[in-house]
């Protein structure tokens, strides 16, 4: 199931990269930092959902 995470959030990451450079124009840094910051959204939010299964 881990791995299925993983995939999902690395397709996802990299589908948002792609169409942030090339459908929306973005220069390659802007894009890249777009990228990082959509990443680590996305495992904050899977971090908080990993505290609140643990906690329960």
């Amino acid at each position: 199931m881990a791995k299925l995470g993983v995939a999902v959030v690395a397709i996802a990451t990299l589908a948002w990269f792609l169409v942030s450079w090339l459908v929306l124009h973005s220069p390659l840094t802007d894009a890249i930092g777009e990228t990082a910051g959509v990443l680590a959204g996305v495992l904050l939010v899977v971090s908080v959902i990993g505290t609140v299964r643990a906690s329960e």
